[in-house]
């Protein structure tokens, strides 16, 4: 598995990222889907199909609307599971009314994922992912690690340059990034929920927050 290509999708009027991870044998997951209307749909099918291989699933970095609105359609289309941390299955469920309040009409909402992320090692179709659970931003929000590949998939608390959309002090969430995402290897790239991928590496140089969890 030395060879894998990320490719992003950008998704609605939050500009929410979606990613689909495709390895040299034609394996693929992807991970998280906002994909509301049929254009984006077409794109997100499109790519997948063009790949010619039966993606492994559909990981979900938390359950709010903009990361989860595409899911129900994607699984129905390809036959796939989704998983979510079970923190946030109340988050999920709040989908329709949480889009209201950004005018945004969730089409399909996803009524509950088909798998639980009730573990923090997760084997996939020969995908080794590590469940990174950082609550912070939502009770189930969660990173994906893929040590072969050294990829993160931070979701909603991490972003290029800063730490991403908190709902808790960050004083309770410095400890989190510590002790569960500054371990990893500087080489690690970084996939964000919203905007530009980066590596652990560039963080530690540039980033305020996690030069000052290196120095406390």
């Amino acid at each position: 598995m030395s060879f894998y290509q990320v490719r992003t999708f950008v998704f609605g009027n939050m500009h929410t990222n979606a990613y689909v991870l495709s390895v040299e044998d034609g394996r693929c997951l992807i991970v998280d889907c906002g994909c509301n209307d049929d254009q984006e749909r077409a794109l997100m099918g499109d790519y997948v199909r063009r790949l010619g291989t039966h993606p492994s699933g559909v990981l979900l970095t938390h359950g709010h609307f903009d990361h989860t609105m595409g899911v129900a359609w994607l699984c129905r289309c390809f036959g796939m599971e989704s998983y979510l941390h079970p923190g946030d299955v109340s988050v999920l469920n709040e989908a329709v009314t949480m889009g209201r309040a950004y005018h945004v009409q969730v089409q399909d909402p996803l009524a509950s994922p088909h798998r639980l992320l009730d573990t923090p090692l997760l084997e996939l179709d020969g995908f080794e992912i590590q469940v990174i659970h950082l609550p912070g931003h939502t009770p189930g929000s969660v990173a994906f690690y893929l040590p072969r590949l050294q990829l993160l998939f931070s979701g909603d608390t991490l972003t290029r340059g800063s730490l991403g959309f908190l709902n808790v002090s960050y004083q309770d969430f410095l400890p989190l990034l510590r002790e569960r995402i500054l371990t990893l290897p500087d080489e690690t790239r970084v996939y964000c929920g919203h905007g530009a991928p980066t590596t652990l590496g560039e963080e530690k140089q540039s980033n305020l927050f996690f030069r000052k969890c290196l120095t406390a």
